[in-house]
């Protein structure tokens, strides 16, 4: 079932209420999240088997004494990782975003939610946007798309 411009019930303070007309941005982004469910979107060629990984064992080195956290704008990451701009502004964007929040707050690293045209556009989906909050993500991103605007 595709995802539409509907509300979601995902963990948060706050719905997203039902909307008659999704705005042109709001379908747009549900089209990422559908043609991901619902295409092939795998490459022809799989560019990974032309990777050898050479093993070294390092046996010297205690697993437990390697730290790859790192401090980035004053926050501290547990990895220099980042789920990266994802996605937000239409219904089902809040239980995506809610649930990557989740993961990346469990594991400490930070997080993007994705442009925030929509929200501009339509106020009424910030809390697609806005469920980061409810999860102790490190660093939060965001962009607005600023080409579109």
């Amino acid at each position: 079932m595709p995802f539409g411009a509907g509300g979601s019930s995902a963990p948060g303070s706050s719905e997203v209420p039902e909307m008659a007309e999704p705005s042109k941005t709001e379908q747009r982004k549900a089209e990422h999240v559908n043609i991901i469910l619902q295409e092939n979107v795998s490459a022809e060629y799989n560019y990974w088997t032309d990777v050898r990984l050479v093993h070294t064992a390092l046996p010297e080195i205690d697993l437990d004494d390697v730290d790859v956290s790192v401090k980035f704008f004053g926050k501290r990451l547990e990895a220099p990782l980042i789920i990266s701009s994802m996605t937000g502004g239409f219904g089902m964007g809040k239980e995506i975003n809610g649930n990557l929040a989740k993961a990346a707050a469990e594991v400490g690293v930070a997080m993007g939610v994705g442009s925030q045209r929509a929200a501009l556009e339509k106020p009424e989906l910030e809390p697609t946007y806005a469920v980061v909050k409810d999860y102790g993500v490190p660093l939060v991103f965001a962009n607005l798309g600023a080409p579109q605007l």
